[in-house]
């Protein structure tokens, strides 16, 4: 008796429809992932990135590193369409513009156990 076929649920399952978004911003504009994303500013040290591929299926995960001395970056609201960055001065935490790598990882799938 033949066997039945059996998928690989952890390769093929919808849930593991995984994307990594990388960003760059230098002086307010995109140098990294400039044609998956828009940048607009939200004021002084404060960036909007929204992305232009096909939105996530939940809302992902984000990193921020500030690439600019005396500044430290921080998300201050990420849905499945877009992430905020508020870049601040090291001292006294005020708003400041700055450079910043970013990372976004999720899931296209909509579901985290159905997919």
């Amino acid at each position: 008796m033949a066997s039945p076929s059996v998928k690989t649920f952890y390769t093929e399952g919808p849930q593991f429809a995984n994307r990594m978004l990388v960003f760059g911003v230098v002086s307010g504009a995109l140098t990294e992932g400039k044609y998956m994303a828009t940048i607009a500013s939200g004021g002084t040290g404060i960036y909007v990135i929204t992305w232009l591929c096909p939105n996530y299926g939940m809302v992902p995960e984000a990193a921020v590193t500030s690439k600019s001395d005396n500044r430290i970056g921080r998300i201050t609201a990420i849905d499945r369409f877009s992430v905020t960055v508020e870049m601040q001065n090291i001292v006294g935490g005020a708003a400041a513009a700055g450079d910043f790598s970013l990372i976004v990882n999720g899931s296209m799938a909509s579901d985290p156990i159905r997919g």
